[in-house]
């Protein structure tokens, strides 16, 4: 999540070159958008601050379009435990 507003934008297009700011659907453009890049995660938002999020009475449409558009904690737990377990050993004293 980027927590900023469209007057940044000039300043993720500085970092990542030829990123793409693609409108979220059910949240207004000027506010909330994705931003496609192959150097960012494939879920990475451009948000207003969460207190304006509260302020402009955006909360519930947002935490709604996250829902529909971030993976489910079910896949996401179903892949961690697809992945081997990694254990650290302590190195003896």
């Amino acid at each position: 999540m980027f927590y900023t507003n469209r007057k940044y934008d000039q300043r993720i297009k500085d970092l990542y070159e030829g990123v793409i700011f693609e409108e979220v659907s059910g949240l207004p453009f000027n506010h909330f958008c994705r931003l496609l890049h192959p150097n960012l995660p494939a879920h990475t938002y451009r948000t207003p601050h969460p207190k304006t999020i509260r302020i402009q009475s955006w909360e519930e449409a947002f935490i709604s379009v996250m829902q529909r558009e971030l993976p489910s904690n079910q896949a996401a737990e179903q892949n961690a435990a697809e992945q081997p377990a990694t254990r650290l050993q302590s190195k003896p004293k």
